[in-house]
């Protein structure tokens, strides 16, 4: 960005052309940068979730910081889910379970979509006390976090009871 603390106005002919001759010629850099940047945040993102994906785990875990952890994570009878409800219900869990994640991990984790419904977290400075703290708070979140579909809310692990299609 370019930014001028003066009213134009107030600029002298000879510094108003500097910059619009500057603007010029480093314009199509910002644009062409902006595009990379996009396509290369596209490249990293589950298109589903919106989750960092494995190639921009790979690049945070890349950090090498002192001390780390990471917790993988695999949504119990799944299969039974998209079975049951079908995939839309399927996606939507997904949707939950990475809205869920951004609510409850610190704002220097990681959560990444790996797999189908497979999840890993990155967790920067945690030891194995301060990573198994933070592995249980977002199993308890997910578990007990309301989500709705056609019509019925509860947990993730209770939509479809009670409609007669079991427990997913």
């Amino acid at each position: 960005a370019l930014v001028v603390f003066r009213a134009p106005e107030l600029l002298s002919e000879l510094v108003r052309s500097n910059l619009v001759r500057l603007a010029t010629e480093i314009g199509p850099d910002f644009a062409a940068a902006a595009a990379l940047k996009a396509a290369k945040d596209k490249a990293e993102t589950d298109p589903l979730t919106g989750l960092p994906n494995r190639s921009a785990l790979d690049h945070a875990m890349g950090s090498n910081p002192a001390c780390a952890a990471i917790v993988a994570v695999d949504l119990d009878h799944f299969k039974r889910l998209n079975d049951s409800l079908g995939h839309a219900a399927g996606d939507a869990a997904l949707q939950h379970v990475a809205s869920v994640f951004l609510a409850t991990l610190r704002d220097r984790d990681v959560p990444a979509r790996v797999g189908g419904e497979e999840f890993a977290l990155w967790l920067p400075g945690a030891d194995l006390g301060v990573a198994m703290e933070i592995a249980e708070r977002v199993r308890l979140a997910i578990a007990e976090t309301p989500w709705e579909w056609a019509g019925e809310r509860g947990p993730l692990s209770e939509i479809g009871r009670a409609s007669g299609r079991g427990r997913v």
